[in-house]
């Protein structure tokens, strides 16, 4: 049923992040990948590699909250697009 999936996805992550920081999770994914590329439509960070995008996060700054934001909607996007109803 993908009757407001938007909304059940948003509230969705809203639980999960009172247990589980996906900023943190964020970080050290790209950490321990860090020696790749970034490949991305967000042209701020186009050919970053995963390290400085992690410096980046860490700072607490409205530029770190759009990348997460941009990243989290790109995923929304994908899940959809993936998997089509």
């Amino acid at each position: 049923d993908r009757t407001n999936y938007e909304e059940k996805i948003v509230e969705s992550l809203q639980q999960i992040n009172k247990h589980f920081s996906f900023e943190n999770y964020l970080i050290r994914k790209l950490k321990e990948n860090g020696d790749l590329e970034f490949n991305n439509i967000n042209p701020n960070f186009e050919g970053m590699s995963f390290n400085q995008i992690a410096e980046i996060i860490e700072k607490e700054n409205s530029e770190n909250q759009k990348f997460s934001t941009d990243l989290i909607e790109q995923l929304l996007a994908y899940l959809v697009k993936i998997n089509p109803r």
